[in-house]
């Protein structure tokens, strides 16, 4: 994921938990989260696609929320 990516999803992460981020960009990332938690991939200690089974190492509930994002097994 690029720097401006990280940048986005963190912010995007931010603004969810204080309760002001667009609701299509909530619904979007709950989504994808849940797609995630049912991959082999994802590290639920940390909240991260494991790259050591193959995954992107990205920190999910940020990633999710960037609409330009995408998984590295195409699940979403």
């Amino acid at each position: 994921m690029s720097l401006k990516n990280i940048v986005k999803g963190t912010v995007n992460r931010s603004l969810k938990e204080v309760g002001v981020l667009n609701e299509n960009t909530v619904t979007l990332g709950d989504s994808r989260l849940a797609i995630c938690k049912s991959c082999d991939t994802f590290k639920a200690s940390n909240n991260t696609c494991d790259s050591n089974k193959g995954g992107c190492g990205c920190y999910m509930k940020s990633k999710v929320l960037v609409k330009e994002a995408s998984c590295p097994k195409d699940k979403w």
